[in-house]
């Protein structure tokens, strides 16, 4: 969530690998402008002002192995060596800028409860903690 992490991760040696999803902006925030606000984007792409930093120079200022991924071919072969590592891994995920997030919260649900739906036989199976009820007034959107 912020840069003070990494350090706190080199400090103390932690092996924990970070995946950065990136679609250049927004895409979740924008995703819920595209369903619920008739597609009025607010503060979710470059057009409008949001950027990122360049993560690889971030991360090995830090001396955090970098990765990425730009297409499925280099998947296995980068997510393996990450996962094997015994040091800390940070792995940028390049998608495009219109990707949807699948799953997603919809609207009225809660947090665990993601679409598309499961069904509530398998939903409750895998539940360790009392479910929420879902409101009644969730509408389907993509």
């Amino acid at each position: 969530m912020n840069i003070q992490e990494l350090q706190t991760v080199v400090a103390n040696k932690l092996p924990i690998k970070i995946i950065v999803l990136n679609n250049n902006g927004y895409g979740i925030i924008k995703q819920f402008q595209e369903l619920y606000l008739n597609k009025r984007y607010e503060a979710t792409t470059p057009s409008s002002g949001v950027t990122n930093p360049n993560f690889k120079r971030v991360v090995e200022a830090y001396g955090i192995s970098y990765n990425h991924i730009e297409n499925n071919n280099k998947i296995k072969k980068v997510l393996k060596k990450a996962l094997q590592s015994n040091k800390p891994e940070f792995i940028e995920v390049l998608l495009k800028p219109d990707q949807k997030i699948i799953p997603k919260l919809q609207f009225g649900n809660p947090i665990e409860d993601l679409s598309p739906l499961l069904s509530r036989g398998e939903f409750n199976n895998n539940m360790i903690v009392k479910t929420i009820s879902r409101s009644k007034k969730i509408f389907e959107a993509n």
